[in-house]
């Protein structure tokens, strides 16, 4: 394994080179990278769907992202033929909070059920997320090289109705 930094206009992309075996023997490179997603980035849509409680509560939401992918070229006789983006892991952080008065006593318990904690005036409370290939949630993005040969992940929409995560470029 040979770490290394490629340094882009999104930052650093932290990733190690691979080598793995073909089943018919033939040796393939892959390279593995990780890239963080800030909350700024992040849309979060229909939290309160999430939370069990009505849409009309203002619930504020901050969220952090780390995308594990891997970049397999596909090596021919004659040269590269292109390079292949899969996507391996998104995991992070959702921190949520609501202001008390705009609860009721059955919101603030279902809050309260949801791992929330009343702290002065609010209720807050996170929860640790992660979006494999083989969760219930559904992952999409349209990432690829551009014509300059780079990539790279702006930002993302998680939909917590939907179940779905979009990373965006």
């Amino acid at each position: 394994m040979i770490p290394f930094v490629l340094i882009g206009v999104g930052g650093y992309l932290l990733g190690n080179s691979k080598t793995d075996q073909y089943k018919n023997g033939g040796m393939v490179e892959y390279f593995t990278f990780e890239s963080e997603i800030e909350s700024s980035d992040i849309t979060i849509y229909n939290i309160n769907d999430y939370l069990g409680i009505k849409k009309l509560v203002d619930v504020e939401t901050s969220c952090n992202l780390k995308v594990e992918f891997r970049l397999t070229p596909d090596i021919r006789k004659w040269g590269l033929k292109g390079i292949d983006i899969a996507i391996e892991n998104v995991s992070g952080n959702l921190y949520w909070e609501a202001y008390l008065e705009e609860l009721t006593e059955e919101q603030i318990d279902k809050l309260i059920a949801k791992g929330g904690k009343k702290v002065g005036k609010k209720i807050e409370g996170d929860k640790s997320l992660s979006f494999k290939s083989y969760s219930d949630w559904t992952l999409t993005h349209d990432i690829e090289f551009s014509e300059y040969g780079s990539f790279r992940i702006d930002g993302a929409n998680i939909d917590f109705k939907d179940k779905t995560l979009e990373l965006l470029r």
